[in-house]
C-alpha cells in the first residue's frame, strides 16, 4: 500500500522543521504528500515526491490578479465554486476556464512553483459536471463571454477538456517527468467524449471520499460496483488511482483499506485521516497482501480478492451483516485479512535490505553544512514472514583492498518485521552493510542479506 499524505496545516508541525530522521521517516512512509506552495518550496529538498497543490478555476479574493477572469451571471454578478457557501458568499470565485489568457497564467504560475523541486502537480475541482453557484451555492449557469449566452454543459465540459490538455502539453514540455494528478468528479463517470479526454489529461486519478462516500451497493448510478468499474477503466487505460479517503476511524479506514486492494494496482495510492503522521501510524498500513493470485469476485455475499499472503473483503452498502468464520463484517464496511505475514505454518522468513546514502539531503540542502551534508545514512529493511526476534546491522567502510568494521549495531523488529538504523558521523568513502536477522530461540535459523554498498 502507498500512503498518499496531505501536508495541510494540521500536519505543518511535522514538516515545519523536521530533524533528520523524521524527514528519513517522512520519505520512507509517504509515497507522496500533497503540499501547498509557497510554504512547502523549501522543503522540496528533503521531501522529493512532493505534489503542488492547485485548483482548476478558483479565484481567492479581491486581491487575487485573476479577478478579471471571474464568471458572472446575466445581471452582472460575480459566481462562485459552491463550497463553505454562507451569508450571501462563498470563499473562492468562480473563473472562465475558456478564456485563454486565464490559461496562460494559469500555466505560467503552476509551472514557476513546480520548478522548486516538485514530483508533481495535484489539479483540484477537474469538475466535468458544470459547478459554478451565487454566493448562496445555488446553481448558476454563468454568461459565457464567448457567445453572450448562458453557458451549457457540454461547453462546459469541453472548456475543462482542453483546458487540462493544455496543462499537460505545456507542463510536461517544460518539466518531463512530473505527474499530474485531477480531483473529479467520479460520477461523472467516463462516456462523455469531453470527459475522457479531461481524465487521460492524468497520470493519477484522485478519488475523493474514497468509499466512504454515500454510495449504494450494486451497479446503479451511485452505486459500489459502478465506482469499481470506474477505476477499472481508468487502470485500462493507463491511469493510477488515489483512494483519497477522509476516513477518520478504525473501522472506515480498514473498509477503505480492503477497497482499495479489491481494485489496486502498483502505481495507486491511498490516504485516510486516521493515525498517519509519525508519531501516531497505524500498523495496518504496513500490509504486505503479496501479488495479487486473481481479479476481484463475488463470495459469499461479499467482494474479495486474493493475494499470496491474505485476502480483502467488502460488503456493500445496503447489505445485510454478513459472518464468514469468526469476521462480522455490517453493511459499508471490509476487512484486510492476512493468512501467510504473521505465524503462517513453514512460511520462511524472508530478509529484504535497503540503505541510502544521506537520503536526497546530501545533494540538496544548501543550509546543511558540509560536515552535515557527508554525514548520514539511513538503513532500512523488513523481514517477510517474521515473528519477532531483532536485526544486527554491521557497517564496513572500505580503507585500501581491505574492509573494516566501523559500526554495529541490534535493533529489534517494528511491528514484527520492519527495521530502521540512521548511521550518523560517516567521512566520505566507500561503505558496505549487511544485515543478519536473528529470530527469537528455537523458531527458525538465523540468517543473512548480501552486502549492500553506500557510497560516500
Amino acid at each position: 500500500m502507498r500512503f498518499v499524505k496531505e501536508a495541510d496545516s494540521g500536519f505543518e508541525s511535522f514538516v515545519r522543521a523536521p530533524s533528520v530522521e523524521q524527514q528519513a521517516w517522512m520519505r520512507e512512509h509517504f509515497f507522496r504528500q500533497k503540499t501547498y506552495a509557497p510554504f512547502f518550496d523549501s522543503r522540496t529538498s528533503w521531501y522529493p515526491n512532493a505534489w503542488s497543490y492547485r485548483d482548476a478555476y478558483a479565484i481567492y479574493g479581491e486581491s487575487d490578479p485573476a479577478q478579471r477572469w471571474v464568471l458572472r451571471d446575466s445581471q452582472g454578478r460575480r459566481l462562485y465554486i459552491p463550497w463553505g457557501c454562507q451569508g450571501g458568499s462563498c470563499p473562492q470565485f468562480a473563473a472562465d476556464i475558456g478564456d485563454p489568457e486565464f490559461r496562460r497564467w494559469w500555466i505560467d504560475e503552476a509551472i514557476r512553483t513546480l520548478r522548486n523541486g516538485y514530483r508533481g502537480l495535484f489539479i483540484d475541482d477537474v469538475n466535468l459536471w458544470m459547478k459554478v453557484s451565487d454566493g448562496n451555492g445555488t446553481d448558476v449557469a454563468p454568461v459565457d463571454p464567448r457567445t453572450g449566452q448562458p453557458m451549457t454543459d457540454a461547453d462546459w465540459r469541453r472548456y475543462m477538456a482542453e483546458f487540462v490538455e493544455q496543462v499537460r502539453a505545456e507542463v510536461k514540455a517544460a518539466l518531463p517527468d512530473l505527474e499530474i494528478a485531477h480531483n473529479p468528479i467520479w460520477f461523472a463517470g467516463h462516456t462523455d467524449p469531453y470527459t475522457q479526454r479531461a481524465l487521460l489529461a492524468a497520470d493519477y486519478i484522485d478519488l475523493e471520499r474514497g468509499v466512504s462516500d454515500n454510495f449504494s451497493g450494486g451497479t446503479g448510478p451511485y452505486g459500489l460496483e459502478t465506482f469499481f468499474a470506474h477505476v477499472d477503466w481508468l487502470h485500462n487505460h493507463g491511469k493510477a488511482v488515489v483512494y483519497d479517503s477522509y476516513a477518520n476511524t478504525k473501522d472506515t479506514a480498514e473498509y477503505n483499506l480492503a477497497a482499495y486492494f479489491l481494485t489496486a494496482e502498483d502505481r495507486d495510492g491511498f490516504r485516510t485521516n486516521y493515525r498517519n503522521t509519525p508519531d501516531d501510524w497505524w500498523s495496518a498500513y504496513n500490509v504486505e497482501l503479496g501479488a495479487p493470485t486473481g481479479p476481484r469476485h463475488h463470495w459469499n455475499g461479499l467482494l474479495r480478492r486474493d493475494f499470496q499472503n491474505g485476502y480483502a473483503i467488502v460488503n456493500q452498502p445496503g447489505n445485510p451483516t454478513k459472518t464468514v468464520g469468526n469476521i462480522k463484517l455490517p453493511p459499508a464496511s471490509g476487512r484486510v485479512i492476512v493468512t501467510k505475514d504473521r505465524g503462517a505454518a513453514g512460511a520462511r522468513p524472508t530478509l529484504v535490505l535497503r540503505a541510502v546514502a544521506n537520503p536526497r539531503l546530501a545533494a540538496s540542502s544548501r543550509r546543511a553544512s558540509a560536515a552535515r551534508r557527508r554525514s548520514t545514512a539511513l538503513v532500512r529493511g523488513r523481514v517477510i514472514h517474521a515473528r519477532g526476534g531483532r536485526v544486527r546491522l554491521v557497517l564496513r567502510r572500505k580503507i585500501g583492498a581491505r574492509w573494516r568494521v566501523v559500526r554495529a549495531s541490534s535493533t529489534p523488529l517494528k511491528q514484527g518485521k520492519a527495521f530502521r538504523r540512521v548511521f550518523r558521523g560517516l567521512h566520505r568513502g566507500t561503505y558496505r552493510v549487511r544485515a543478519r536477522y536473528l529470530p527469537r530461540a528455537g523458531r527458525v535459523t538465523a540468517q543473512r542479506s548480501k552486502h549492500m554498498r553506500i557510497r560516500r
